[in-house]
């Protein structure tokens, strides 16, 4: 049996507010990987990557009314819930959305591998989200940009889009974010765009 080096990646939905009304999706995003984690030996977990930033129209900087990054919410969120990730998560609030979270985790995870020589096949990453998102976009992402003998697991959240993101993720995200995919071509020209919003 391989051993496997495995990195994490929940996606943001909402903000983890102490109100708990708030932030139900990206909580059950964490909680889906929060379960996986527990099923897997400790030694094999690289770590989380989030990349989450503070707003959409700039994520790399706080604002005003959001001093804390959607990323620094779920690392504590996460580690208060699973003590297999002390000191493993890796944060990094630098884009928003969900091509640019891909890219941005590809980037980290690419860099982390080099780092420890871990060979490409023994590469697992476990990305978590509602179904809905997670078969369709994120799905398209990571199929489209994952290099060359990672292994992607999707792993769905007990979370829903309300009628109306089903219907403006089936009609207008899904078909733009495959076809910013397609327009960008090779792979190289994707990962050099870092504040990508899809």
């Amino acid at each position: 049996m391989r051993s496997s080096h495995i990195f994490l990646v929940p996606y943001a939905y909402d903000r983890l507010n102490k109100n708990k009304q708030e932030g139900k999706g990206t909580r059950a995003r964490c909680d889906a990987l929060i379960e996986v984690i527990r099923r897997i030996p400790e030694e094999e977990i690289v770590g989380v990557i989030l990349t989450a930033g503070f707003t959409k129209e700039n994520p790399r900087a706080p604002s005003n009314k959001h001093r804390i990054s959607l990323a620094e919410q779920m690392s504590a969120y996460l580690q208060l819930c699973e003590w297999k990730l002390e000191g493993k998560t890796t944060v990094e609030p630098c884009t928003w959305g969900t091509l640019g979270e891909t890219v941005e985790a590809i980037r980290i995870a690419e860099a982390l591998c080099r780092r420890r020589q871990m060979p490409p096949k023994s590469v697992e990453i476990f990305v978590s989200s509602n179904p809905l998102h997670l078969y369709g976009r994120i799905a398209l992402c990571w199929f489209a940009l994952k290099p060359r003998g990672w292994r992607v697991r999707l792993v769905p959240a007990r979370h829903r889009f309300t009628w109306r993101e089903c219907l403006r993720e089936l009609f207008v995200k899904i078909p733009y974010c495959a076809f910013t995919l397609l327009g960008m071509g090779f792979l190289g020209s994707v990962r050099s765009k870092t504040a990508l919003v899809c």
